[in-house]
């Protein structure tokens, strides 16, 4: 600019205003009331917060066709002006975004002006929206001059009227230093899970790459030099992993592009100097505003240097940096029989072209709700992601493109969708091939377990807060457009993952609500706003079509990383609502880390049934089945099966939500104390990721089997003096009984008791009898350890030992046949054998003695030759 021509900025911000009862117009509504902002003044310098509610639109809203778009200008109202004279030049940051401002959104101006508020005027700069931890909200960073008047104009975006309690403005200005961590020297420190604001504004351009493999993946500008201005931070590991690296709320101006680098070692030399230490790189999301550099792997304490960088050389900007774990999707995951388990911020890639990746949900009770978000803002342009809750066959809800800019416009969110009480799936997919993809996902129970929400709760002050805060059922009063605010207050902590959701049509029955959801801190300023202009539902269905483009529903989503402290969130109407949608129900739900909490605190799995086999007999099976809840998202689970006999059994299971198991188990004994029965307690305990359980219990009745005898039996005959043989098998189910045998052999003598060890299947007894001819009972009871018995008995007669007989005549008959008499062994039976010779013995037959011992055979064939005879013993 030359000298002697004096300079004037404008900045307009825009935001919606509210029907006030002040007629008045605020001191700074015109040009020529412009508030003075001091030359000399103290940085940061915060103007009077100024409420806009009575703020006119005049002359001033043709400045946003000189200075944001001819063709297309941002609809604003209610401009408020602001003049400001630097006593330095230098490089300077206007903004909206801060403590005093209450509107959501805005639009911001600066200008020069060679006659003062008569114009004509130049245009410096203008914004709409900061992103990043403004929103929607505007800033700009601009070199100014010493000695030139500015002029700087705010607007609210839009013409409706602020709601109550959001119509107020405060401008904030900040000369701009270099940043401290220009080079790897003095480079920052980054720590796991938690975000820090930086900027490369006033850095130099201390780095460049070449020509490098650094940048792999899908969507990479491999020839990005980094020719901007680039500041440096540091990472070290707090254990061996994977870790992902992303810088987001970038600038989002077709003359920056942002690109993410990371090096294993710090290179010193002077700038530019082009690095060959690169390990990887992101240049992927062109005139965007976030790149990301996914899943390096690293060891335990190695340190990583994180560069911050431009492919141009502009004024640099500001921009959230954070570093995570990085969990990654399992390929193959294309069908729901091969889905990838479902982790909180799961990464994910759709690769090649056509790839579609599937996560398993699990089962859940019926109408349960499921919320779920695709994060796609650091995806090569343009990131459309489609996302679809499923069935195994069929598609439950689906949506394209319902985000904010600050997490993906093109990206979806699914909030509210009733479950069936089967296996459900989240599928995502994309047009062409697209990476990297975060999807964030909560499982909340039927809508029935939702906090009801209590007027008035439009105020901090009044903001709902109770333990079921986390699922929340409300509504936006009418008539629409709604001027009511719900307000709902939580707590968190360091490195917490917030994920809140909004389902604009809870009863899916086409009355939709085009809600609007908002991130507060303790002091009420807002952190994250998001308004998707999505405000009608779509509620047809396609039946056996994993594709389905319906249903689909309006929501609202936003994820934050948390430092510890208070929170609140904001459910209006914002900008885009209009006709019926203006006003109606919602469910919100509040998650941290994914989990189905307010809280942020994982939920121990419960067992909500367990049944068993009642009673069985030792040896027998016991059949035990159950189910296992565990309400969060993305958890493992183990059941631990402690039987109550020593033994146990674990089962694991890959999935969240309800599992079902079924397991059979022997007792193999009923007990160690001989009662004949006992109750065994089964402890069942299910253990999640975390190491937190629930335990339940179990009993089953295990009675005694009694032994049985088998097979018994005797030696046969048996005679005085020799051994009888007694012998049978064991039976008895419970294997590890062990037995005593008590034997009375039936002849006067003691009972003998034999005792066998558990395993005993047979037995082989002796025992030899005194007298003889007698007829006599063996009973045999068996006992095992645990009372249970069987008995048998069985007969045996034991022969008197038989002695040589003595004839005592042969008497031949007339008809030739001889009668043969001898003196034996009473009741002993003898062989009766003849010869003629001598030179061998034929036996003729058979006699048994009677009980005298007197013993007669008729020899019927005797020839009228002369014949030998001989008694011999037959045992």
């Amino acid at each position: 600019m030359s000298s002697g021509l004096a300079a004037w900025i404008f900045i307009v911000l825009g935001a919606c205003s509210y029907e006030s009862a002040l007629a008045a117009a605020p001191a700074n509504d015109n040009c020529l009331n412009a508030f003075i902002i001091p030359g000399n003044a103290a940085f940061p310098f915060y103007c009077p917060v100024v409420d806009v509610a009575s703020a006119t639109s005049g002359d001033e809203l043709l400045l946003t066709t000189l200075l944001c778009s001819p063709t297309d200008p941002p609809s604003v109202s209610r401009g408020i002006w602001y003049k400001y004279r630097p006593a330095i030049g230098g490089l300077y940051t206007v903004t909206t975004c801060a403590p005093g401002t209450t509107v959501d959104d805005t639009v911001l101006g600066i200008f020069t002006s060679t006659g003062g508020c008569g114009g004509p005027f130049t245009g410096v700069d203008c914004n709409d929206d900061a992103l990043g931890i403004c929103n929607y909200l505007s800033s700009s960073t601009v070199f100014l001059l010493a000695d030139t008047d500015y002029y700087i104009v705010a607007w609210l975006y839009g013409t409706a009227t602020p709601a109550s309690g959001k119509s107020k403005v405060q401008i904030l200005v900040t000369r701009e230093n270099p940043p401290p961590n220009d080079t790897c020297l003095s480079a920052l420190p980054i720590f796991l899970n938690t975000p820090v604001q930086g900027s490369t504004v006033l850095a130099s351009n201390d780095y460049r790459l070449p020509g490098t493999n650094a940048f792999a993946g899908v969507g990479q500008t491999r020839t990005a030099m980094g020719m901007g201005r680039d500041v440096v931070y540091y990472f070290t590991a707090p254990e061996a992993g994977n870790y992902s690296f992303k810088a987001s709320a970038y600038r989002d101006d077709a003359q920056f592009d942002l690109m993410l680098y990371v090096g294993g070692f710090c290179a010193p030399g002077v700038g530019p100097q082009m690095l060959t230490n690169v390990i990887a790189a992101a240049n992927r999301n062109h005139v965007g505003t976030a790149e990301e550099v996914a899943c390096v792997p690293m060891s335990n304490n190695q340190v990583m240097y994180v560069y911050v960088d431009d492919t141009n050389f502009n004024r640099g900007s500001t921009f959230i940096l954070e570093v995570s774990h990085c969990l990654r999707e399992t390929e193959p995951n294309d069908t729901p029989a091969l889905a990838s388990r479902f982790s909180s911020g799961v990464e994910g890639s759709i690769f090649p072209a056509g790839d579609t990746d599937y996560y398993s949900v699990g089962t859940f009770p019926a109408g349960s709700r499921l919320f779920a978000m695709v994060v796609g803002d650091a995806a090569n342009t343009p990131p459309d992601f489609q996302m679809r809750v499923t069935t195994f066959d069929d598609t439950l809800e689906y949506d394209d493109n319902d985000n904010d800019p600050l997490f993906g416009q093109t990206s979806p969110n699914i909030a509210g969708t009733p479950l069936p009480g089967a296996p459900v799936f989240i599928r995502v997919n994309g047009a062409g091939q697209l990476e990297p993809y975060r999807l964030y996902a909560v499982v909340q129970p039927p809508t029935n377990s939702a906090a009801i929400e209590v007027e008035p709760n439009d105020t901090l002050a009044s903001a709902q807060a109770n333990p079921n805060n986390y699922y929340v059922y409300g509504r936006l009063a009418g008539p629409a457009p709604s001027t009511d605010q719900d307000i709902y207050g939580f707590t968190a902590a360091d490195g917490d993952l917030l994920f809140v959701s909004l389902d604009g049509d809870p009863t899916r029955d086409g009355t939709a609500v085009n809600a609007q959801l908002e991130l507060l801190d303790e002091f009420g300023n807002s952190l994250i706003l998001v308004n998707d202009g999505r405000a009608s539902s779509d509620s047809s269905r396609t039946t056996n079509n994993l594709s389905a483009g319906n249903p689909d529903f309006p929501g609202e989503a936003l994820v934050y990383r948390c430092a510890e402290g208070n929170y609140f969130v904001r459910v209006s109407i914002g900008t885009t609502s209009s006709g019926l949608a203006g006003a109606g129900d919602y469910l919100l739900s509040i998650s941290r880390n994914c989990l189905a909490n307010a809280s942020g605190l994982n939920t121990a799995p419960s067992l909500p049934s367990l049944s068993v086999t009642p009673a069985l007999f030792e040896g027998g099976t016991a059949s035990l089945s159950g189910r296992v809840f565990d309400p969060d998202l993305g958890d493992a689970v183990s059941v631990a099966i402690r039987w109550g006999d020593g033994k146990s059994n674990v089962l694991n299971f890959g999935g969240a939500g309800l599992n079902t198991f079924s397991i059979d188990h022997q007792y193999l004994d009923d007990t160690s104390v001989p009662t004949g029965m006992n109750r065994f307690t089964i402890d069942v305990t299910a253990t999640d990721s975390h190491g937190e359980s629930g335990s339940s219990n179990a009993w089953v009745v295990v009675s005694n089997a009694p032994p049985k005898l088998l097979d018994v039996v005797v030696t046969s005959p048996v005679f005085v003096g020799s051994n009888a043989v007694l012998s049978g098998s064991i039976f008895d189910a419970g294997v590890l009984d062990f037995f005593v045998l008590a034997v009375n052999w039936g002849d006067g003598s003691l009972v003998q008791n034999f005792n066998y060890p558990a395993g005993t299947t047979s037995f082989n007894e002796n025992h030899v009898y005194a007298i003889g001819n007698t007829n006599l009972t063996i009973r045999l009871d068996l006992r095992d350890d645990d009372a249970g018995m069987d008995s048998r008995i069985v007969p045996l007669f034991v022969k008197q030992q038989a002695a040589a007989a003595h004839f005592l005549g042969l008497v031949p008959s007339g008809n030739g046949h001889v009668l043969l008499q001898l003196q034996a062994t009473a009741l002993a039976t003898y062989a009766i054998e003849t010869t003629a010779n001598f030179d061998g013995w034929v036996e003729i037959g058979t006699a048994t003695a009677d009980a005298t011992g007197a013993l007669s055979f008729e020899d019927v064939s005797a020839p009228l030759t002369s014949r030998f005879y001989r008694a011999v013993v037959k045992q």
